[in-house]
């Protein structure tokens, strides 16, 4: 080789690796410009490239040393820096998408933050998996987002089964309810069912305003919410209770003890300051011992509501003279 044709074949040389030290910095620069975690590993796990946010995430993750250089984490097992458990779940992921050939794509949680992982296959002329691509995109802002829309949407559907003036299920929540303890006792367990009506509702109205009738019906419904009773407004002045568990005699205690509790109830008018006792009438129905099906327990229960309201005539309220 002469002179000139060895000068010729260094400044080549020297081109080439020009040329290729460019293009390593370029994808360098690439990847050092997104936010993801960009990974090449070998199929042993080790790592042969890594772009800067791999390297910031990896070396926080570490319960190892790593060093102050990205550099020094090539040619390390990515799963030595893994805690015990992420490596082995990592671990069976990638033996996955190497028998597969298949990408994966999934989202875990690591110290209160979410990534967004996908594992590529990287194949050999002969088509085998020779290597593995991984990034990881932190979606923590992402999943609060979600997380928050999800519990306002938890919230408002929650209120939107709620009565606005006693806080109780609405009528079509408390039959709800109903099916599903029947659903769930399949026969065997017991639960009451109470159907509870405001006694003399249209009189309070008509004499002392609907603001007094609403605040009796509040009264009701404080009453009943005890002993972990399931309460319904069913109607205008009705309400519906459901008991999980309780038998005929514990349910008997449990209106016992909504009476007692309404015996020492009552409502002031503002205008006459006239107090206004709050009474009810209320029906027993006890599943599976009287019906098993929900329309059944509610016209038994309605039933013994209204002969009992029949036998205890109301006393209309008046306003007292001026």
């Amino acid at each position: 080789m002469t002179t000139d044709e060895l000068e010729r074949e260094v400044e080549r040389h020297q081109e080439t690796t020009e040329a290729l030290r460019e293009s390593q910095e370029t994808v360098r620069a690439l990847l050092d410009a997104t936010t993801e975690t960009a990974l090449l590993i070998d199929l042993d796990g080790a790592i042969l490239a890594l772009n800067e946010v791999a390297f910031e995430r990896l070396r926080r993750l570490s319960r190892k040393p790593v060093g102050d250089r990205r550099a020094e984490l090539v040619g390390r097992n990515v799963f030595d820096l893994f805690p015990p458990g992420l490596s082995e779940q990592r671990k069976a992921r990638n033996d996955t998408v190497i028998e597969s050939g298949v990408p994966a794509r999934f989202e875990d949680e690591r110290s209160g933050r979410w990534m967004d992982n996908t594992i590529y296959p990287i194949f050999d002329p002969n088509g085998s998996v020779a290597k593995l691509a991984v990034f990881s995109y932190d979606i923590t802002d992402r999943k609060a987002s979600e997380l928050a829309l999800h519990t306002a949407l938890r919230e408002e559907q929650e209120r939107a089964r709620l009565d606005p003036l006693t806080g109780a299920l609405n009528h079509r929540a408390i039959v709800e309810e109903l099916q599903k303890l029947i659903q769930r006792s399949e026969g065997a367990a017991h639960f009451a069912v109470f159907i509870v009506d405001l006694d003399g509702l249209k009189a309070i109205n008509d004499t002392y305003g609907h603001p007094m009738g609403d605040a009796a019906l509040v009264a009701i419904s404080d009453a009943l919410f005890r002993d972990r009773a399931i309460v319904g407004r069913y109607g205008g002045d009705e309400f519906v209770v459901a008991l999980p568990g309780a038998d005929t005699a514990r349910a008997e205690r449990f209106k016992a003890d909504v009476v007692a509790t309404l015996n020492t109830s009552e409502v002031v008018d503002e205008g006459s300051r006239k107090r206004i006792p709050v009474m009810a009438s209320i029906g027993i129905a006890v599943y599976p011992d009287d019906a098993k099906a929900v329309s059944s327990l509610i016209e038994l229960a309605d039933d013994e509501m209204y002969d009992q309201k029949r036998r205890r005539p109301v006393i209309r309220p008046r306003r007292e003279a001026a």
